[in-house]
């Protein structure tokens, strides 16, 4: 496959962007057949290439938020919820309160509801957009 010819070759810059679309076309897939599951390993793999080898935090950005609408989409709020945790850092104070907030939405939306790790979560965002 595509895929490991890139990563045979250590093309990480091709290798992370085919990885996080075979992500995607596996959960498109998965909506009309039920036998085919979203992959999230290979979006996590995509996501930590992109940080890592190919020093693209943009694109990384991005897959995150792909990853986590596939997680919602499923159910996995919480799972969804840690994603988007993991890409906050200190660098961007905008981008990471975005991600809190949005970590912050997805405990209330658990099942059951996490409202303390909401309310945490709401307020460290509200802190964040104020020290940009």
């Amino acid at each position: 496959t595509i895929k490991k010819d890139f990563q045979a070759d250590e093309a990480w810059s091709y290798y992370a962007p085919a990885v996080e679309l075979a992500a995607l076309s596996l959960f498109m897939l998965s909506l009309t057949d039920p036998g085919k599951k979203y992959r999230a390993d290979y979006m996590e793999e995509a996501i930590t290439k992109y940080l890592t080898l190919c020093q693209s935090p943009e694109f990384a950005v991005r897959a995150t938020l792909f990853d986590a609408m596939c997680l919602k989409h499923q159910g996995l709020f919480v799972e969804a919820a840690n994603c988007y945790i993991k890409m906050t850092n200190e660098l961007s104070d905008l981008r990471s309160a975005m991600l809190l907030e949005q970590a912050a939405y997805c405990f209330l939306l658990s099942n059951p509801p996490n409202i303390r790790k909401y309310g945490f979560h709401i307020v460290l965002s509200g802190y964040r957009f104020a020290k940009t």
